[in-house]
């Protein structure tokens, strides 16, 4: 494409958008060659586009300027940007106004006049210059985002209208036109193939003049002029291309001539069966990798892709994966080094054409040529396997536009003519349809890498992963039908000496699920883990279709098990930036370095632990374990049984019953609850006391009977769960009336003396507290994949307990226990449900009867109430930890820091610490010895004012790790004798927990030997 100059924004708007200081800094006015998205930027500039900004070098707002209000010009630059599918929004600039446009919406294609959903706001220079100064701190915020959510269909973005699209097309090839879905598939690909070759100038007019003999110039003319000249054309182009992505089926392009013709022109909406005003889709501006992503998520609508466990991987997300092996591949290439690469589960090839895209952006930083001989040699490097033979088609076709892409149209074009196949042969030998459980293990590989299938297997056919594990004695097979567990352990087996492990796998399935110790035991036979990134808090936000949080786990080959080892634990927790442009920043408190004993012998609570706890936290959880347990008094239904005396357990728990369904299995009937005694469901549970029932039992016929002892009263009646609706606690019910429940929820038998009446209240307000939600969070699976727990009713044996004798030993756990009979007995005697006010006393009291301090209670209500709350975030909703902290926040924190800060000291050292100075982005923290009351001169003041509004603090506090991956630094620094602490604005880092750690980060500073040498320590 003809470069067209690049538009100047008028001096005014410079200074109005505040854009100089960001001028290479954010802000881009040409290409940065250096950039991963440099061809990218490359096509924007191209358009003519007079600035970009970037989010970490992810472009997010192109600026137009329309000089002679340009219509035209404006529709065709947003259609390009909006092919592109990358940057979200476009500024076009006026003399006095400056619209906004949103970038996830195409520009109005259809015949008929329809509402231009693009435009989301206009600013006026003249009266709303400070909205418009706040325009870029505002998409560097996330802030923007949040503001126009209503109006941001992601629908409508060319990823999503593409899928849909195509969805259309093969409804039309299948349904009118007699083709079979495989063969839609095939020759959609094969369409879309040549769209881009087309778009991109590769093929031509004179191809299809050559091919109809000088008749047609366009596709969509030869195919439905000359069916003869469309195979010659198609089979020159199979045989160019070196595979047999474009190997004609003459049955297929026959029948769906009229419909893949339309396809080609582009110029029909398959949805609304209209015509067009122009091409919807331009294929010369949609990256190669979002071509080959958005068939992949098409076909997994339309196949068993799936229900077998096999979706695809957002390209971030695969970028992400690539970072980790990244290091070991460029350590190759700079010592002319070979090496092979295997993705074992390869799918459409996206790692396969991240890491090829990588190689050839390193080629080009080292050469001004980069050889194509070259590229076709390393492509040849690069090996994946797919048991699915559609899945290795489309991997081929990936790979292959991104090694076109790396020429210029007239130089493919060119060496189409010459003998040599033009690309490498890619189907049957690099990549290839196998069962990877067959491989042979002596195939080996310098790095493995992927993202193998997730979830359990269903029904009773065995997965070829489990038959592998059958065969070696070694392997047990995986935990609950785990999908992905068998691919881990073969994988490992495939690396060459020193070779590395780069796999995606599902957090619960892998590491949170309850014989993961075993299993990583197992894999620790073959594997050094070297780092593992915890993705949960991202779920929904890079893995969108996965129903579980997603890992990375790093590995080194190993020839058998050695000693434990610290390996690298990174947790990062979402954001607005992750959420729209994929950036990932760490917080000093998201990378640990752990022993990997710790992981591969208590996985699931390491990974909690690591992700959002404090060491308090530990300490506090460690003290809990360490008590009395609930099963010293409660006991399960057979073993209640076992103990009863005159046949009435004592204590017993299990679940309700379970309604017959007419499944063939026999009608239980159970004497004493048909007719007459009431039934009460889940959403009728009231919390700590059941006020009395009125409404009866149905009388339907049951299956199971389960812990029916249960019904009578006195009992407590439990709901397994820990809901957003429920505030993330259990949610529990003491009652003395009689009622039966169903097996969604748990019973407990409790004794019908005074003793146990008491015991029952206490037992009921623990379960209902918020100690009890944080204490479940940590010693279960809830909070990773559903609220729900999964250990039915044994989770009740394990929770701590205060022993009998512990209440007399202590006068405030005594006074504790009477209190909450006490207000127990007021709940019940309302006969309705509890107060707000009532609730929170009997958390209170909880907090007493387990010795936990005010400070600690206060840090562990927090977890629940606002931590809990704001995890696994969806990709528009703004928890609230990723609000800007509000000045009683901030004043919380300060006095929890302060009163942190002089315990641990100890002795009479008293400090204070109050915020100095605040921007929209930073705020200053001042630890003093001296009284908070203490005042700054004005000019040191000014002074802080400037630091904190300065773009220079980015290059002190972040500092990339990875490809998108930056740390956010910790600084500290002292000016005489006080210590100043630098936060960012938001409120994750102004709870009562970040005090705690906040503290425990100064003073170990303080003891460190460097302390005096560096005036900013990490």
């Amino acid at each position: 494409m003809e470069r067209v100059s690049t538009i100047k924004i008028p001096d005014q708007w410079i200074q109005a958008l505040e854009l100089e200081p960001r001028v290479g800094h954010g802000v881009l006015v040409e290409t940065n060659h250096d950039s991963p998205y440099a061809s990218v930027l490359e096509d924007i500039f191209n358009l003519g586009v007079s600035a970009v900004h970037c989010v970490e070098g992810v472009p997010s707002a192109v600026i137009l300027h329309d000089e002679h209000n340009d219509l035209i010009m404006v529709d065709r630059v947003h259609q390009s940007l909006w092919n592109q599918g990358l940057a979200d929004f476009l500024f076009i600039v006026r003399d006095d106004a400056i619209t906004i446009h949103t970038l996830w919406e195409s520009t109005p294609n259809l015949e008929e006049k329809t509402t231009d959903t693009r435009l989301l706001d206009c600013l006026h220079l003249v009266n709303q210059a400070d909205s418009i100064a706040t325009l870029i701190p505002r998409i560097e915020s996330g802030r923007l985002f949040a503001d126009y959510s209503k109006k941001l269909n992601s629908e409508s973005k060319v990823d999503a209208r593409l899928i849909r699209d195509l969805a259309a097309y093969r409804e039309i090839l299948v349904k009118s036109d007699g083709i079979s879905k495989n063969e839609a598939h095939e020759a959609l690909l094969q369409a879309m193939f040549l769209r881009y070759l087309w778009d991109r100038q590769i093929i031509s007019s004179e191809h299809t003049q050559h091919y109809s003999h000088g008749t047609y110039n366009t596709l969509h003319d030869l195919l439905v002029g000359s069916e003869s000249g469309w195979y010659d054309f198609l089979s020159f182009l199979s045989k160019a291309f070196n595979g047999s992505m474009l190997h004609p089926n003459d049955s297929v392009w026959s029948k769906g001539k009229k419909t893949l013709s339309l396809f080609l022109q582009g110029e029909f909406d398959p949805i609304t069966r209209q015509r067009l005003l122009l091409q919807l889709y331009q294929f010369d501006h949609i990256p190669v990798e979002l071509i080959s992503e958005v068939y992949d998520r098409f076909l997994e609508g339309g196949d068993e892709k799936g229900t077998a466990g096999a979706y695809y991987t957002p390209r971030r997300l695969a970028n992400l994966v690539v970072d980790q092996a990244w290091p070991k591949i460029e350590a190759f290439l700079n010592n002319n080094s070979s090496f092979r690469i295997l993705d074992p589960t390869c799918g459409s090839g996206v790692f396969l054409v991240s890491i090829f895209q990588r190689i050839s952006a390193y080629l080009r930083s080292q050469s001004t040529a980069v050889d194509w001989d070259d590229l076709k040699q390393f492509a040849s490097c690069l090996h994946g396997t797919d048991i699915n033979p559609t899945a290795v088609r489309i991997a081929a076709f990936s790979l292959a536009l991104a090694m076109l892409n790396e020429r210029q149209p007239k130089e493919i074009e060119a060496r189409l003519s010459e003998d040599a196949p033009l690309l490498p042969p890619l189907i049957n030998n690099s990549i290839r349809k196998k069962n990877f459980f067959k491989l042979a293990d002596s195939e080996k590989y310098q790095i493995v890498i992927g993202n193998p299938p997730w979830g359990q297997t269903k029904g009773d056919e065995r997965q070829p992963g489990e038959v592998w594990c059958s065969s070696d004695k070694q392997y047990r097979q995986p935990p609950n039908r785990e999908k992905s567990w068998p691919f881990l352990w073969k994988s490992s087996l495939h690396l060459a000496e020193e070779g590395q492990l780069h796999l995606l796998l599902p957090m619960k399935g892998c590491v949170l699920n309850k014989d993961a110790d075993v299993c990583l035991d197992i894999l620790a036979n073959t594997l050094r883990i070297e780092s593992f990134f915890d993705l949960s808090d991202l779920r929904n936000i890079l893995f969108s279709k996965a129903k579980v949080p997603a890992c990375i786990l790093n590995g080194t080959q190993v020839n058998e098990k050695g000693i434990s080892h610290f390996y690298e634990h990174i947790c990062p927790k979402a954001d607005y930036h992750s959420s729209q442009s994929g950036r990932i920043l760490l917080a000093p408190e998201d990378r640990h370095s752990t022993w990997v004993s710790e992981l591969i012998n208590t996985p699931r609570l390491t990974c909690k632990r690591l992700m959002w706890g404090l060491h308090k936290e530990a300490q506090i959880l460690s003290q809990l374990q360490r008590m009395p347990k609930t099963s010293d008094f409660l006991r399960e239904t057979d073993q209640a049984r076992k103990e009863a005396e005159n046949d009435t357990p004592e204590w017993g728990v299990g679940l309700g019953v379970q309604f017959y369904n007419k499944s063939g299995k026999k009608e239980v009937k159970v004497p004493g609850i048909e007719n007459k005694m009431h039934l009460v469901s889940s959403k009728a549970l009231i919390r700590l006391a059941q006020p009395t029932i009125s409404t009866e039992y149905p009388g339907t016929p049951i299956q199971w009977k389960n812990f029916y002892e249960a019904f009578e009263a006195p009992h407590i009646v439990v709901v397994p769960s820990t809901p957003a609706n429920s505030g993330y606690r259990l949610r529990a019910t003491y009652s003395e009336q009689p009622f039966s429940y169903t097996k969604s929820m748990i019973g407990v038998a409790v004794p019908d003396t005074s003793a146990g009446r008491e015991f029952g209240k206490i037992l009921t307000a623990l379960l209902n507290s918020s100690l009890i939600g944080w204490y479940l969070f940590y010693t279960t699976d809830v909070g990773t994949d559903r609220e729900r727990i999964s250990q039915s009713s044994t989770f009740l044996l394990s929770l701590p307990f205060p022993a009998y004798c512990s209440f007399k030993d202590s006068d405030s756990a005594l006074a504790a226990h009477g209190s909450i009979i006490q207000v127990m007995d007021e709940i019940i005697g309302s006969n309705r449900p509890p107060t707000s006010a009532q609730e929170a006393i009997l958390d209170d009291l909880v907090f007493k009867l387990f010795h936990i301090r005010s400070e600690d209670a206060a840090l562990i209500k927090e977890f629940v109430k606002e931590v809990r709350p704001s995890m696994h975030p969806g990709s528009i909703k703004s928890p609230v930890l990723w609000d800007s902290v509000r000045k009683e926040e901030r004043d919380n924190y300060c006095e929890m820091l302060s009163l942190m800060l002089s315990k641990k000291m100890k002795g009479d050292r008293r400090f204070y610490s109050h915020v100095l100075h605040s921007s929209p982005k930073y705020a200053l923290v001042r630890i003093s010895r001296k009284s908070k009351e203490s005042k700054e001169q004005p000019d040191t003041i000014n002074a802080w004012g400037e630091l904190l509004g300065s773009d220079s603090l980015n290059g002190l506090l972040f500092k990339a790790l990875r490809h998108n991956v930056y740390i956010e630094r910790a600084v500290f620094f002292f000016l005489g004798d006080d210590a100043y602490l630098l936060k960012p604005m938001q409120r994750r880092f102004w709870l009562t927990r970040s005090a705690y750690r906040d503290a425990d980060r100064f003073i170990d500073y303080l003891l460190s030997p460097d302390a005096e040498e560096s005036n900013y320590p990490q």
